[in-house]
């Protein structure tokens, strides 16, 4: 068998996940199992994995390039162990997501007090999750966490907003920008 840590089909640009090669039977002798990727410029593996003598498992790094995707993309991941049958993997490598909407709140409070800033992104987020970064037009007027993730399968995420008191009513607003995928 050909499992993912962790056990995942959808990705964003950049994931990073570990694969694990499972034989039938325990090896004699260490074993190179070839490998290879659908897609190798999009999703990356190495040549081969060794699985020790005594074994009848071994580990590999699989990485999604940080190069975003126009459309959902589909890579195969292939095990080819000598006297046994292929295994494969399927991964979804998905485009990236937008920020649909900034919203605080509510979205009037008195200086002082706290509210909560939420975005909302175009789809759910997939592994590893999304980074939002966040940034406002007045920093001394509002305060918040430079960036959210968007944690699988959400397709929002929130965090406390802070406001300082002011003498006189001022218009408070919180941008958000997409970043690169990670949490």
């Amino acid at each position: 068998t050909l499992t993912l840590q962790p056990d995942v089909n959808a990705v964003e640009a950049g994931a990073v996940l570990w694969a694990t090669l499972t034989l039938s039977a325990l090896t004699r002798a260490p074993l190179v199992v070839p490998l290879a990727s659908g897609h190798p410029a999009l999703v990356s593996v190495p040549a081969s994995v060794t699985v020790p003598a005594g074994a009848s498992a071994a580990r590999f790094g699989v990485q999604v390039s940080p190069r975003p995707v126009a459309a959902r993309t589909t890579v195969r991941i292939t095990a080819s162990p000598p006297a046994e049958a292929s295994v494969h993997r399927e991964l979804h490598v998905y485009p990236p997501a937008t920020v649909t909407q900034v919203v605080l709140r509510p979205g009037s409070v008195t200086g002082g007090a706290q509210s909560i800033l939420q975005i909302t992104l175009s789809r759910a987020a997939v592994h590893p999750g999304v980074r939002v970064d966040l940034r406002n037009s007045r920093p001394t007027d509002i305060t918040h966490v430079p960036h959210l993730t968007v944690r699988p399968p959400q397709p929002d995420a929130a965090a406390p907003a802070g406001t300082t008191p002011a003498a006189a009513p001022v218009r408070r607003e919180s941008t958000a920008s997409l970043a690169s995928a990670g949490p």
